[in-house]
């Protein structure tokens, strides 16, 4: 068995592929070595974290992230992070070989991918596509990224894979056709996986079992279809949709969707920016509150003693009883007896001085 590399678009069906192709055989990571599940993803992401932190180390050390792409290109990094990165994705991917055959999906390889693609060697590429209409309405509701924003992420991470990848060893995914007959389109990617490498990989139910067609949850926007694209944009869909493997995937020039990009960009920046000075009042404010609250606390705690004393010493030891009332009352000259319920109205009407001076502060 050939290993296999996932490659696709955030919100395109990355996950879904990569652990169906974990149910047929192919090693993706032990549990703790993959990201964890969740709301989106509540069957996995079968994604694992080393590979996610070295392309996130890499974007950001460059001051790139997976959304922050306008002007992005390999170029772009420093030849010494790139030496960096490539060493330890390297050891990741030698690793993987010593396990048998591995499938291993990153989104972010995508835009990576022209410097990784030498760890590939003879891999199986399979790249999952998806409407782009549907991953940019799914990147809104997680995101809550503008359709036109997210629309320009989808050109951007195809543009970057297409100008670093050749039709060798490459299968192609239709992530909706997938949904809309399972088992169709697993078998015909079976097939595919088994012509590439000689294999005779068996359909198995379960693997069958993997697909949930009722996760399908993106369609508010299906009814604009490609009225929402740029030119450049309908002309990769077209390219997926119709692939040719004697034809070279390739990207037209936009320079739209790097302007897209950039004034997102800047706003989110600004956002963020804005996001952290209110997140940081809010942790100020509720340390203030609890500070607060451990403050009245004690002093209820100390009035509530200092009552007790009373009952305690009423009618002996005069001396210790007056410091007691004196303390009460400078208390009260505080605000702090106000706090205390009228479980204490006895000791109160029993010593005027006290109530006279409590009467004044209620």
């Amino acid at each position: 068995m050939k290993n296999i590399i996932v490659l696709g678009m955030h919100r395109s069906g990355t996950s879904m592929v990569t652990g169906l192709l974990s149910k047929l055989g192919y090693y993706v990571g032990a549990p703790e070595e993959l990201t964890n599940t969740s709301e989106e993803n509540p069957k996995g992401f079968f994604e694992r974290k080393d590979v996610r932190n070295i392309n996130d180390e890499l974007l950001i050390g460059n001051d790139f992230d997976w959304y922050k792409v306008a002007g992005f290109t390999t170029d772009s990094l420093t030849d010494s992070s790139v030496h960096k990165y490539k060493e330890e994705i390297s050891g990741v991917f030698n690793l993987l070989r010593k396990k048998g055959p591995f499938a291993i999906k990153e989104p972010r390889l995508c835009l990576l991918y022209l410097i990784f693609k030498e760890m590939v060697r003879d891999d199986i590429k399979l790249l999952v596509y998806r409407d782009p209409i549907e991953s940019a309405e799914s990147l809104l509701k997680r995101n809550k990224f503008p359709l036109h924003f997210g629309l320009a992420l989808w050109e951007k991470y195809h543009k970057a894979l297409f100008n670093s990848l050749s039709n060798d060893h490459l299968i192609l995914v239709n992530y909706n056709k997938l949904l809309n007959d399972p088992k169709a389109e697993v078998q015909n990617l079976v097939n595919s996986i088994n012509s590439l490498s000689g294999d005779d990989i068996a359909l198995e139910q379960g693997a069958l079992d993997f697909i949930c067609p009722e996760l399908y949850r993106s369609n508010k926007y299906k009814k604009y279809g490609v009225g929402y694209l740029t030119d450049s944009q309908k002309y990769i869909w077209n390219q997926l949709k119709n692939f040719d493997q004697s034809k070279t995937l390739r990207s037209p020039e936009n320079p739209l969707m790097e302007v897209v990009l950039e004034t997102h960009q800047e706003l989110m920046e600004e956002y963020l920016q804005q996001k952290a000075i209110i997140n940081s009042q809010r942790k100020d404010l509720k340390e203030s509150k609890e500070a607060f609250a451990k403050f009245r606390k004690s002093h209820r705690l100390e009035v509530k003693f200092l009552l007790d004393s009373i009952r305690i010493f009423h009618g002996r030891h005069l001396s210790y009883k007056r410091s007691l009332i004196f303390r009460i009352k400078d208390m009260i000259r505080k605000g702090h007896l106000k706090y205390i319920d009228d479980r204490y109205e006895d000791v109160f009407s029993k010593f005027p001085e006290v109530t006279g001076e409590r009467k004044v502060n209620q």
